[in-house]
């Protein structure tokens, strides 16, 4: 099997996929300079086992219900994340169904980054969505 990396940006593993196809460590050798590596979370443990793997950053959700993928789990929420963020010894990227009206609780429990697909990808007016989310986490605290 191949794994495709883009050429620059960073990169988010599902946990499951890193495990079963491609040890982390030969993974981490293929990345061109720059690049970093990240995992995806879905318990603090495998936040814990991501940084003894190496990760350079860790994603942590879904924060809420999402429509991106189909979740079985109840949504992380904020107060997890918080609890998560005194776990996370590297960056911590929240995800999962944050949008402009929901940003500001996941800005202020601690998260380094957000990711989002629909959020911004699904709106009717991509570009405004990204500007009301901008906006959204800089009126929370947060950087962009």
């Amino acid at each position: 099997m191949r794994i495709w990396l883009p050429p620059s940006g960073p990169i988010t593993w599902d946990c499951t996929l890193v495990r079963l196809i491609c040890p982390w460590l030969r993974l981490a050798k293929v990345l061109a300079p720059g690049q970093v590596l990240g995992r995806s979370n879905r318990e603090i443990d495998l936040i814990i086992e991501s940084q003894h793997m190496g990760a350079d950053h860790v994603a942590f959700g879904a924060m809420y219900t999402t429509t991106t993928k189909q979740v079985t789990r109840a949504p992380q929420g904020p107060e997890r994340l918080k609890q998560a963020r005194a776990a996370a010894q590297v960056p911590l990227v929240a995800i999962g169904g944050i949008t402009a009206a929901n940003v500001a609780p996941v800005v202020e429990a601690g998260a380094d980054a957000i990711c989002v697909t629909a959020a911004v990808g699904s709106a009717s007016e991509p570009e405004a969505a990204a500007a009301a989310l901008t906006e959204a986490i800089r009126d929370a605290g947060g950087r962009v």
